[in-house]
């Protein structure tokens, strides 16, 4: 199994994940960006490009903007769940992967122990996206989205074993997207619009974020808001819902 490879280290300070009732004092950043200045067909989502600005974001009166709740909140939101955006560096997940592994002893590298573990495979599953890796005094940590088994993975890799392995239900928390969850949200929202024959979206950007209900909860998939603007500094045009757990599109609408 060959681990995904895009990746946004949590910093030092992000306390372990807990299933359950202390889940919600999990730190998130609310990764906005994966957008593309050329038009691109379905099928081709590693031509979306990334941009992981988000005061770039045209809120558009739906979420909360950079002098009020920070990271953004849906608008009216009342199930707020505590965030930072402080938390995670921006690097990319390949180097920060290879890094761990090239400076862990002999036949000790964490991205192959994790590898090589059964358990971890299992919780993981096949369709998964590495989202962070650290290392902390001698313990390298990774966390996984499992798009085959719709759960967060949190592991920790210390003398050459897994020494914790704790998973939490997407209704509990969830990781920033992975540019490569972003990519492929991009991806499938285009694809709808282009099979709903809208032409706007050749020319359109591609923008995807973590999605929320309404109250500003977590959704029970993997649901991402994507949007198609003319640039980054103009309102939306079309509007899209994808549970990347399933693959669908759940709801799309056009601006008005």
């Amino acid at each position: 199994m060959v681990l995904s490879r895009q990746v946004a280290p949590r910093g030092r300070s992000v306390a372990l994940l807990v299933v359950g009732a202390v889940a919600s004092l999990g730190v998130l950043i609310w990764a906005v960006g994966s957008q593309t200045g050329t038009p691109v067909l379905a099928g081709q989502a590693a031509a979306e490009q990334a941009a992981d600005d988000p005061t770039k974001l045209d809120h558009d009166g739906r979420f909360t903007g950079p002098g009020e709740v920070w990271p953004p909140q849906p608008k009216d939101a009342t199930d707020i769940v505590e965030r930072s955006d402080a938390e995670i560096a921006a690097e990319p997940q390949a180097a920060r992967m290879a890094a761990l592994d090239a400076a862990a002893p002999a036949d000790q590298a964490p991205s192959e122990i994790a590898a090589n573990d059964a358990n971890v495979q299992s919780a993981i599953g096949e369709a998964n996206n590495l989202i962070a890796a650290e290392e902390i005094d001698g313990t390298t940590r990774m966390i996984w989205y499992s798009l085959s088994n719709n759960q967060t993975v949190d592991i920790e890799v210390q003398g050459g074993q897994v020494t914790s392995l704790v998973t939490a239900a997407p209704g509990t928390f969830q990781p920033e997207l992975s540019d490569a969850e972003k990519d492929a949200a991009i991806a499938v929202a285009r694809a709808h619009w282009v099979a709903k024959g809208d032409r706007r979206i050749d020319g359109l950007a591609g923008f995807a974020i973590l999605a929320f209900q309404p109250g500003g909860a977590y959704y029970d998939t993997r649901m991402v808001y994507v949007s198609f603007h003319i640039d980054e500094d103009e309102r939306p045009e079309l509007l899209t819902w994808v549970d990347l757990v399933s693959g669908d599109v759940i709801k799309s609408e056009v601006e008005r």
